[in-house]
């Protein structure tokens, strides 16, 4: 039985599977960028997009559109007049990702303030101070001498 959208169930698989897969399609080359676009100016063309996301090639751009469209994060709305006219458009799973989205830009922001700063440049670069791993590298120190 498949859902509304054609989609096999996702009955069975587990939860840190489904998240993987998610992940896995958002950090292919050019997705954030299409998910975006998609999620910033609603119904688009195909050749506007083509054209607004300089540097991806036509393939490329179909065939995320069409790995998008298989896990029913995007759906094609084709021209009545012309079969040859298509436009893209979120749905109601894009729009669950809405948070993910905000959430990467407002760490983006963070890190370009604390680039600013050398101080915090340099600080959140450094590695972080865990006491366990401390206590485990200097008792190696001592064991060794």
């Amino acid at each position: 039985m498949r859902d509304s959208q054609g989609l096999p169930p996702r009955q069975g698989i587990p939860a840190d599977r489904q998240v993987h897969d998610i992940v896995h399609i958002l950090t292919r080359p050019w997705s954030f960028h299409i998910m975006s676009r998609l999620l910033r100016d609603g119904p688009i063309r195909f050749g506007l997009l083509l054209r607004d996301i300089r540097g991806i090639s036509k393939r490329l751009l179909t065939h995320r559109l069409h790995q998008f469209e298989a896990h029913g994060l995007v759906v094609r709305i084709v021209e009545k007049k012309t079969q040859k006219k298509m436009a893209y458009d979120a749905t109601r799973r894009t729009m669950d990702l809405v948070p993910c989205f905000t959430f990467f830009h407002e760490i983006v922001d963070k890190w370009k303030k604390d680039d600013l700063i050398p101080d915090r440049y340099r600080h959140a670069r450094s590695p972080i101070d865990i006491p366990h791993v401390v206590h485990s590298v200097s008792r190696n120190k001592l064991e060794a001498q």
